[in-house]
């Protein structure tokens, strides 16, 4: 693989990553009461779980891959 192949893989797994964490977003349910500030804690703490967790998976494996296409294309410069 080329080091440019590999930078469209690392940005599409990011934007797959992206369009799941989308659909999977945490909802408030409408049966509990919005202005409840337990349950808003609760809510926020939810999302902000989401979004780490989310954003864990699509930067860690993209950076590995930009990491590798890094090394592929000093390896290639270096080549006699």
């Amino acid at each position: 693989m080329t080091a440019r192949s590999l930078i469209v893989l690392a940005c599409l797994w990011i934007a797959g990553v992206s369009y799941v964490a989308g659909i999977n977003w945490p909802v408030f349910p409408l049966d509990l009461p919005a202005a409840d500030p337990e349950v808003r804690a609760v809510y926020d703490r939810a999302i902000w779980a989401h979004v780490v967790q989310y954003s864990l998976i699509a930067l860690i494996p993209a950076a590995a891959l930009l990491g590798v296409s890094r090394a592929v294309s000093r390896r290639r410069k270096n080549a006699p």
